[in-house]
């Protein structure tokens, strides 16, 4: 009984570090677009500028 318990609290870590691993990249990704974004729009005022 108690192998079982380790091996499905093994199973449950695991798919918790797979979900967060996830969800960060998705964050950073969502972040990176945004953030792309706010950049390119920032050069294009600047080049107003000259």
């Amino acid at each position: 009984m108690e192998q079982y318990e380790y091996r499905h609290d093994l199973t449950v870590g695991h798919a918790a570090r797979t979900v967060a691993m996830a969800l960060t990249w998705h964050l950073n990704s969502m972040f990176f677009q945004l953030w792309g974004k706010k950049f390119a729009e920032f050069v294009e005022n600047t080049e107003n500028f000259y």
